[in-house]
């Protein structure tokens, strides 16, 4: 999963940076149509090409940091399949709530 808000943000600041958008793509090694497409949120690139677009938008110092907002930005394979156990343990729960509840309940009191 991407963080799309993240990665538009940090493009549109990279973009304001440069001198046009069309100098922007080519330092990024885009199209300006897929560069377009980035900033309206039409769509979003693969997991591998964010990282790399979000290293490029870093300067030169601060490349361990995008590093790690790459990371943050993209759940690996582990953390989605810890996510997909925890919702079917909820699945599970709300089954058996309302295999409960389903059950014969004494009227009155």
């Amino acid at each position: 999963m991407v963080d799309v808000a993240l990665f538009r943000a940090e493009l549109r600041r990279f973009v304001e940076q440069g001198a046009s958008k069309a100098a922007a793509a080519r330092a990024l090694g885009i199209s300006r149509q897929d560069l377009y497409r980035y900033l309206r949120g039409a769509t979003t690139p693969r997991s591998g090409r964010l990282r790399t677009l979000l290293t490029a938008m870093q300067p030169q110092g601060q490349a361990a940091e995008a590093a790690e907002v790459a990371r943050s930005a993209i759940l690996s394979m582990d953390r989605v399949a810890d996510l997909r156990d925890v919702l079917l343990h909820l699945v599970s729960l709300v089954e058996l709530d309302l295999a409960v509840r389903q059950g014969d309940e004494r009227k009155g009191g």
